[in-house]
């Protein structure tokens, strides 16, 4: 078995112009066993890339990295413009390629309804949502690590992270045979901004990651980055705060259409509705927008145009098929 440092190694060969956040994603899905996060694999390629000063240079010469013809062509660069910073940005496909599921998501926790998750998961049951559960993003609120105001005595940040692993337990023994993926959305962002902020010395290390107080890799449950849409077929599936400006459209699914020009799937506005267009070449394409899970009227949000609900999505290769429930008046409708 290949250690880490001899897959990063390998990468950085193979991909010389590669940038270093894509690769560290890239060999992390690969094999999440050989680093204890996606931050550690994006050190490591870091470190034998000669990016943490002389000392490391020294240690891992670029040669043993990078071929030095290779080398000689990146640094190409006749007209004398200063470096340039890209960094990749590569979509997931969906890690079940056939099967039924429920799609989850701004749960909020503690801002939690029970009986709409509830109601979302003996819907799931009754029509044989088995495969997989998405949780897309704004599980739990992280309130106390936002830039807004908050009452310090009136929640407790270890406590919400608990009752997230309340709710995974739940799932996964309601659904048992179900994979379960985790994409982050911009609450879960909460704790990186937090931590860049607040605490740079604790970035990266394994006790500050909430996937690893989650327990989400011994669970075998998938995590996403937030910025990560993941696809299915056509069907691109994000939280929706990826797509900036677009809750100034109609509805919500309006609004993410006209973003992302194609099939998507969305939650984040708190709203379910649909959208569908035809482009010139006919092209037709399809976006929905998920309800929340969430009390309708949290102390941050007393006024909105919330709804609650969830979907089901089937998968049968690059075809996949949406039902978007609501919950009125607690039930589904």
């Amino acid at each position: 078995m290949r250690s880490a440092a001899d897959l990063v190694k390998d990468g950085l060969r193979d991909y010389p112009q590669m940038a270093h956040r894509a690769m560290s994603r890239m060999l992390y899905n690969k094999d999440k066993s050989a680093w204890k996060s996606l931050d550690a694999c994006y050190n490591q390629v870091r470190y034998y890339s000669g990016c943490y000063g002389n000392a490391a240079r020294k240690k891992i010469p670029i040669e043993d990295v990078r071929p030095p013809e290779v080398g000689k062509e990146l640094q190409s660069n006749p007209l004398g413009l200063p470096p340039e910073f890209n960094d990749t940005w590569e979509p997931m496909a969906f890690p079940v390629k056939a099967g039924k599921g429920l799609v989850l998501m701004d749960s909020h926790f503690p801002y939690h309804d029970i009986n709409a998750i509830t109601l979302a998961i003996r819907h799931g049951q009754g029509r044989g949502c088995n495969d997989f559960i998405y949780l897309g993003g704004d599980i739990h609120d992280n309130k106390d690590l936002s830039k807004f105001d908050k009452d310090p005595g009136a929640r407790d940040y270890s406590k919400e992270l608990d009752a997230v692993k309340v709710f995974l337990d739940v799932l996964q023994r309601e659904f048992p045979k179900a994979q379960i993926i985790y994409k982050k959305g911009n609450h879960e962002l909460r704790t990186d901004y937090y931590l860049r902020r607040k605490a740079p010395e604790l970035w990266g290390l394994r006790d500050f990651i909430w996937e690893n107080y989650l327990g989400l890799k011994e669970r075998g449950i998938i995590s996403v980055p937030a910025d990560v849409p993941m696809t299915v077929g056509k069907l691109n599936i994000i939280h929706g705060h990826e797509l900036r400006g677009a809750s100034t459209a109609v509805n919500a699914a309006r609004g993410a259409y006209l973003k992302a020009n194609e099939c998507v799937l969305v939650g984040h506005w708190h709203r379910s509705s649909m959208h569908t267009g035809t482009s010139f070449s006919r092209r037709f394409d399809v976006a929905w927008s998920v309800g929340c899970l969430c009390n309708l009227t949290p102390d941050w949000c007393r006024i909105n145009k919330w709804n609650q609900g969830f979907a089901t999505l089937e998968i049968d290769g690059n075809d996949f098929h949406i039902e978007n429930e609501r919950i009125i008046d607690g039930n589904i409708r």
